[in-house]
C-alpha cells in the first residue's frame, strides 16, 4: 500500500489554526477537557509538520488552561515544554520565551512555590524589557509582585515590581486597571513591611485613580480591594471601628451583589465588628454624595468616602456645625479643592 501524500504546509497550518480557534471556544465556554484535546491535536499537527512556533503556542495554550483549572503541577510540566522547544527555536531572548517563563512562573506561584515563580517572572520580565514589550512587562511585573508578596521572605521586594508596574500602566492607554491593581499591590508590599501609614495612602490612591459617577466593571475588584484593605487598616492599625465598618460597607458596594472573595472578606470582617453592611448592594448614590467615615470635633480635618468617588480628606472649615461619623454630604468643589459640605438625607 503506498504512503499518504504529505500534507502541504499551508494546508497543515491552517488545520493548526482551526484546531486552536476549536479549542480557544471550549475554553471559553466551560468545556476544559475538549479544550485539552484540541489543544494537544494542534500540537501533534505541529510536530509532525516541524512547526516550533505553533508548537510552542499549543503547549503554552495546555498550561494556561491547566493553571486556570488548578492543575499547577500540569501547568508546569507544558510549560517546560513549551519553553525547552521555544528556547531551542527562538534562543534565550525572544516573546515567545518570555511567554512561557510568564505561564510557568504563574503555575508555580499557584502550586505555592513562590522562589520558583519570582525566578521565571524575574527572568521574563528581563527579556520583555530587552524586547521594549511594555504591555507583556506590565502583565508579567504584576504577577511578579504577587509571588514576591506570597514568598515567606521578609523585606518589600515585591514593592520594585508594583512601583514600576504602576509607573508603567500610567504611560499606556487603557491601562488604568493595571494601574489600580500596581497601587493595590504596594499597599499589600507596605502592610507586610509593618508600614499601615503607606499602605493606607496607596489604598486611598486607588479609590481615587478608579474613581467617576459610575466605575466600570471590570475595575470594581479593584476598587473593592481597596475599600476592604483600609478596612483592615482601620480596624488593625487605627483601632477606628467605625471608620472600618464603613470602608468593608464600601467594599460590598463597590461589588455589588456578585460573590466575590474580597466581599466575603468585607462580610467576616462586619461580622467580627458586630456591625451590619451600612449600604445595600445596590444602593442609588449620587455622584456628588458622600458619607463622612472619619471625624472628630478640634481636629483639622476628616474624611469623607464614595464607592466610585474615593476616598479624601476636607479641612474643618468646610464642614457644618455637628458633623459626625455616618452623616450623608453633598459636596460643593472649588478651584479644584472640597470648598463645602452640606448635610443630606442618606439614600
Amino acid at each position: 500500500m503506498a504512503d499518504a501524500p504529505p500534507v502541504p504546509p499551508h494546508e497543515s497550518a491552517q488545520r493548526w489554526a482551526a484546531l486552536m480557534q476549536a479549542a480557544d471556544r471550549a475554553m471559553a465556554e466551560g468545556a476544559a477537557e475538549r479544550a485539552a484535546e484540541l489543544f494537544a491535536a494542534a500540537a501533534a499537527r505541529a510536530r509532525e509538520a516541524g512547526a516550533p512556533e505553533a508548537l510552542g503556542t499549543s503547549l503554552h495554550r495546555l498550561c494556561v488552561l491547566r493553571d486556570r483549572q488548578g492543575r499547577h503541577d500540569e501547568a508546569r510540566w507544558f510549560a517546560d515544554q513549551a519553553l525547552a522547544v521555544d528556547e531551542d527555536a527562538h534562543g534565550p531572548v525572544h516573546p515567545a520565551v518570555a511567554r512561557d517563563l510568564h505561564g510557568r512562573g504563574l503555575a508555580a506561584l499557584g502550586a505555592g512555590d513562590a522562589a520558583a515563580a519570582e525566578a521565571d517572572l524575574g527572568r521574563s520580565a528581563a527579556i520583555s524589557r530587552r524586547l521594549s514589550s511594555p504591555r507583556e512587562l506590565l502583565l508579567t511585573l504584576l504577577a511578579l509582585g504577587r509571588a514576591a508578596h506570597a514568598s515567606p521572605a521578609p523585606g518589600d521586594h515585591g514593592a520594585a515590581a508594583f512601583a514600576e508596574a504602576r509607573a508603567l500602566a500610567g504611560r499606556l492607554p487603557g491601562a488604568l486597571p493595571y494601574a489600580l491593581h500596581a497601587e493595590n499591590g504596594l499597599a499589600e508590599a507596605a502592610l507586610k513591611t509593618g508600614d499601615p501609614r503607606a499602605a493606607h495612602a496607596h489604598w486611598v490612591a486607588t479609590t481615587r485613580l478608579g474613581a467617576g459617577p459610575e466605575a466600570e466593571l471590570r475595575w470594581r475588584d479593584a476598587l473593592a480591594a481597596a475599600w476592604e484593605g483600609l478596612g483592615r487598616v482601620a480596624r488593625a492599625a487605627r483601632a477606628d471601628p467605625a471608620d472600618a465598618a464603613w470602608m468593608h460597607s464600601l467594599a460590598l458596594r463597590a461589588l455589588g451583589p456578585r460573590p466575590h472573595p474580597v466581599g466575603a472578606r468585607a462580610l467576616a470582617a462586619l461580622d467580627a465588628l458586630g456591625a451590619a453592611p451600612r449600604l445595600a448592594p445596590d444602593a442609588p448614590l449620587p455622584p456628588d454624595r458622600f458619607v463622612v467615615v472619619a471625624w472628630a470635633p478640634g481636629r483639622p480635618a476628616g474624611d469623607l468616602a464614595h464607592p466610585f468617588g474615593g476616598r479624601h480628606s476636607v479641612p474643618a472649615a468646610a464642614a457644618p456645625d455637628g458633623l459626625a461619623v455616618g452623616d450623608w454630604v453633598r459636596v460643593a468643589v472649588a478651584d479644584d479643592a472640597i470648598a463645602q459640605l452640606t448635610v443630606v438625607a442618606g439614600p
